[in-house]
């Protein structure tokens, strides 16, 4: 687009810095938008104010972002989190993986001595308690 009016490159940087701390325009924005530099620097400061209207993943919610998130919240994100990795914990063959490294932790003889401490511990102060 050429700039067929003629507008003053310096009225276009000057009304480009009043759109930029939301001062009100000097000359109308129909007029401006004929300058490329303008409207390409207008669509920029919008975008940057505005934001794009996003959709959580999680809850649904419309939001505005700014940058690239995909959530409202980090409560959100945290949830997701959560969830694709119970998803993931539930999987047949990774329920059992897991048990069975279990399985093989627990039955270590210094963790079966450890344990066993803790609950005669754990009986001493009932006792205590009881008293």
């Amino acid at each position: 687009m050429i700039n067929k009016e003629k507008l003053c490159e310096a009225e276009v940087r000057k009304n480009l810095v009043l759109a930029e701390i939301g001062e009100p325009l000097t000359l109308p924005l129909a007029t401006l938008n004929r300058s490329c530099k303008f409207k390409e620097e207008w669509n920029r400061i919008q975008k940057e104010w505005n934001g794009k209207n996003e959709v959580c993943k999680y809850c649904g919610s419309g939001f505005k972002s700014k940058h690239n998130t995909k959530y409202c919240s980090t409560e959100c994100r945290k949830k997701t989190y959560y969830m694709r990795h119970k998803v993931y914990r539930e999987q047949p063959k990774i329920k059992k993986m897991i048990s069975d490294r279990y399985k093989i932790y627990s039955q270590q003889p210094e963790i079966r001595a450890r344990k066993k401490a803790y609950r005669e511990r754990k009986k001493l102060k009932e006792i205590d308690n009881e008293r």
